[in-house]
């Protein structure tokens, strides 16, 4: 009786996803060559996703920064 009530739980609290622009992500301490790559690899690797376009309206805009500091890398995502 009890998974019942778990998988309604699960079915009524369901996110719907909608589409994501990715704007042109920021480099810091990076060559300026790795921007069309990263960009690339988050918009072929995941659903829903493409290049970020002023003229059509998203549900979600991440702009992604990368940087390197001492060998270590650090990735961050600004999502609006």
């Amino acid at each position: 009786m009890i998974y019942i009530f778990v998988i309604l739980f699960l079915w009524i609290i369901q996110a719907s996803a909608g589409e994501v622009g990715i704007k042109k992500p920021v480099l810091r301490n990076l060559p300026s060559g790795y921007t069309s790559i990263f960009h690339a690899f988050l918009i072929d690797n995941f659903e829903n996703t493409e290049r970020f376009s002023p003229k059509k309206r998203y549900s979600y805009t991440i702009k992604p920064y990368l940087s390197s500091i001492a060998g270590s890398y650090n990735l961050c995502f600004d999502v609006y």
